[in-house]
């Protein structure tokens, strides 16, 4: 006798139907705690995958999250153990203890809504308290090797100028948007305000508001460098390269938000030093950064770009590689107060912050 129930096909047709058909994520009010994940995170992932269960999948924990906790989650074959359709798979994100005094969640959720309109993030589909769940992006996170590549490269900046090039006001609800960059290191700065002890070397916490007012009123006008939507956050493992389509994406947008396009090429440079043991020595040479910025221009439909002007630019993407140094050295202090992952926030501040210390000459001339 013909079995009556549903068919695999029609179930692959049933769940890409609820997902073409889902505009906006379905929202949990439910706190997912790391510790019961499997039993907690199942009543939401069957509002999406309605076949898969604790039998038929797999966890994989990222551990590569600073700021969050990344976890995938794949069908598997039953007798075999292996992955069916990697591109089937969804990530599970557990926002960092207290992250949201530093992040603005909802900024977030705009970005990857809006974003994955024109493919260029990943689809949303449940949002609860603590988190979000989201497509999978196959291939894999680049190493520093990957993104020195020529060829990688390349892709990143063809893939950075598209990004650039789009007009995002629904996310900030803004006709002309400023540069979110210097209220956020104010913000970094409130936080660490609270602790009256708080030193970088000789620096205090009144020494450091007084170089980003300085950077604020004195450098940054004088440089007058557009503002257009960034990721912000261009480290390696924010960097997927699929094989198959010889193509990268980006991902992670926690971070994403109006600043100087500058400073995101900037800031993707120094991170060709990677986070764990970082190698400040692999900051790519000028010639590597006109090769990149070649690309770049041509995707921005930037014409006229002679080499005068590439040296130009390479010479001030020194200066904004200090506000970046800056940047991540006060998050990392931050990160160290509140967060509860296993990474060592203060040795990498301190690193960060001489860095900065290097490039502040340059930036300050």
């Amino acid at each position: 006798m013909k079995n009556p129930g549903i068919s695999c096909g029609k179930l692959l047709c049933l769940k890409f139907s609820l997902e073409t058909l889902m505009t906006e994520p379905i929202i949990f009010d439910i706190t997912i705690n790391f510790s019961t994940l499997e039993s907690d995170i199942f009543p939401l992932i069957h509002k999406i995958r309605p076949q898969w269960s604790l039998s038929n999948t797999q966890f994989k924990l990222f551990p590569e999250g600073n700021t969050n906790i990344i976890i995938g989650l794949f069908q598997i074959d039953p007798y075999s153990k292996q992955i069916i359709n990697e591109s089937d798979g969804l990530i599970i994100k557990l926002f960092g203890q207290n992250s949201d005094l530093f992040i603005d969640r909802q900024i977030e959720l705009n970005t990857l809504k809006e974003l994955s309109k024109y493919d260029l993030s990943n689809k949303i589909f449940c949002q609860f308290h603590n988190g979000l769940i989201y497509s999978y992006r196959p291939g894999e996170a680049c190493t520093r090797e990957q993104i020195a590549d020529k060829h990688i490269s390349k892709l990143i900046a063809k893939k950075l100028a598209q990004y650039h090039l789009l007009l995002l006001e629904k996310i900030t609800n803004e006709q002309n948007p400023k540069s979110y960059l210097i209220p956020t290191m104010k913000k970094f700065l409130n936080l660490l305000n609270d602790d009256s002890d708080f030193r970088i070397d000789s620096y205090t916490c009144s020494n450091l508001l007084s170089d980003i007012e300085h950077i604020e009123s004195i450098i940054l006008p004088k440089l007058n460098f557009d503002v257009v939507y960034c990721h912000n956050d261009l480290i390696c493992k924010n960097v997927i390269y699929d094989r198959s389509t010889d193509d990268v994406s980006f991902i992670d947008f926690e971070y994403a938000m109006y600043n100087y396009w500058i400073y995101d090429i900037a800031n993707h440079f120094i991170e060709y030093a990677g986070v764990e043991q970082p190698d400040f020595n692999l900051y790519p040479n000028i010639e590597h950064q006109k090769q990149f910025l070649q690309t770049y221009f041509y995707y921005r439909k930037l014409t006229n770009i002679d080499n005068d002007y590439l040296n130009n630019i390479c010479d001030l993407i020194d200066k904004f590689a200090a506000l970046s140094h800056l940047f991540w050295s006060l998050w990392a202090f931050v990160q160290a107060k509140i967060s509860k992952i296993d990474f060592n926030y203060k040795e990498y501040g301190y690193m960060r912050f001489k860095k900065y210390f290097d490039f502040k000459t340059k930036l300050f001339e």
